[in-house]
């Protein structure tokens, strides 16, 4: 009697393995190894690969649990007990089976799709991103070899319905590397929203939004499409001194401003490292249309010092209704050490914030001192008529940047000069040709 319950048991265990392992699986999934499913290759098949491996499992747990209680049924003769809970535990492992069946059969009468999970590729809403022309795959601020990008996905798409344009440097060697020590080969990029640019395989890429400032560019500039024939900077806001690799090596910068928000940036460039001392700089850069966003500027002459600041171009009036300037009170010249100071019986030429305007610029032959109530004697006034012939001190009230410039040296300054002896300019050059102001914020 037990050898015939136990043929029965065994056949019962066979026939719901291949319910279990082939039936059910074979309503829910089109692989006909279930012990050797393809590797996934998308998330819908990846999430379709756990559910058939979920639903393989839970039919071979309800076998071997039917097995068990099989047994435990077949020699569970001499105790009742035993025999009750086997023949429970195999009724319940069979209507665990059925369940899960019936409930991919009745998913599937309902909505065969209900049960095959496929991944409905919504396209990107804002950012960046990889492209293989119809979808999408976020992509990262940088990446040091373009051979890491999936195949295929060789576009870079920049999504967003509106918002600041992207730079993106592309390089032509892996690790933002130029083909040489000047970067030579390499390119910068403004792309808008909605747009894509292709990336060279074996290269290497990184991207930063458009921010107001001024960029060093190594190469040639442009205002739009390609922004630099040449590695380029990220945006400076503020003065600083030019290090590796554009020491020596800038050729053009583009100025980005936010006319919104009133942000004009200005800069002068300057063969010395730091502010004070003599070299040779350009001329003040800026854009002088107020609605320009970018401008471009090429030619820099080789440089140690980029002094940058906000341009304050606009005056406005006080409670009083008198003309002033956020920047300060302008700037005076005097004909001694400390003139300003009590007791000092300098002449004086005050430059007030309306002759300064958006900028000024002048000879030093044309700041001629005012001696009204000054104890001078008559010789000193005819002889020392301007700053040209008599430096002796500059008063800044205020935020200014002044380039002195004579023959190909400059200095610059943004603070008083006290005694305009101990500069360098006078020192070496012995005379001032021009003189040139701008106010900042």
């Amino acid at each position: 009697m037990n050898k015939i319950r136990i043929g029965i048991i065994f056949f019962v265990c066979l026939f719901l393995l291949s319910i279990s392992g082939s039936f059910a699986f074979g309503l829910e999934a089109n692989y006909n190894n279930p012990l050797g499913f393809p590797e996934p290759t998308s998330p819908e098949t990846a999430i379709n690969f756990w559910f058939q491996i979920t639903a393989y499992i839970s039919g071979f747990v309800a076998m071997i649990s039917f097995a068990i209680a099989g047994i435990q049924f077949a020699w569970g003769e001499a105790n009742p007990s035993l025999k009750k809970d086997a023949k429970e535990r195999m009724i319940s492992a069979v209507m665990g089976l059925l369940l899960s069946v019936a409930a991919v059969v009745i998913l599937r009468s309902i909505n065969p799709s209900l049960v095959n999970v496929v991944i409905t590729d919504l396209g990107p809403q804002t950012g960046v991103f990889y492209t293989n022309g119809s979808t999408y795959a976020p992509a990262p601020q940088s990446e040091a070899n373009n051979s890491n990008i999936l195949s295929g996905y060789n576009n870079l798409a920049y999504r967003c319905t509106q918002g600041p344009a992207i730079l993106l440097w592309i390089f032509p060697k892996p690790n933002f590397l130029g083909n040489n020590d000047n970067y030579e080969g390499v390119k910068v990029m403004r792309k808008e929203c909605n747009s894509q640019e292709p990336l060279p395989s074996g290269g290497s890429f990184k991207w930063e939004f458009e921010t107001p400032g001024v960029y060093f560019c190594m190469g040639g500039c442009s205002e739009t499409g390609t922004v630099c024939s040449g590695y380029m900077s990220l945006d400076q806001t503020t003065s600083t001194r030019i290090l590796e690799p554009f020491l020596g090596r800038v050729r053009s910068i583009r100025v980005v401003n936010d006319v919104q928000n009133d942000i004009h940036f200005a800069t002068i460039f300057h063969s010395a490292p730091d502010l004070g001392q003599l070299g040779s700089c350009s001329d003040f850069l800026y854009s002088s249309d107020l609605n320009k966003k970018y401008e471009c500027f090429n030619n820099i002459p080789a440089a140690q010092l980029g002094v940058i600041f906000n341009w304050n171009h606009k005056l406005t009036t006080d409670s009083n209704g008198e003309i002033i300037s956020t920047s300060g009170q302008g700037v005076d010249f005097y004909s001694e050490p400390y003139g300003w100071a009590q007791g000092a019986r300098a002449g004086r030429k005050i430059l007030n914030t309306r002759a300064i305007d958006k900028y000024w610029s002048g000879s030093a032959e044309s700041l001629i001192y005012d001696y009204s109530g000054i104890i001078r004697p008559n010789r000193y006034k005819q002889i020392y008529t301007s700053f040209a012939q008599k430096p002796g001190s500059v008063n800044v009230k205020g935020s200014y940047v002044l380039a002195f410039k004579s023959g190909s040296y400059c200095q610059i300054f943004s603070g008083s000069i006290y005694n305009f002896k101990t500069t360098q300019m006078a020192a070496v050059v012995g005379s001032i040709g021009s003189i040139n102001i701008m106010p900042a914020k």
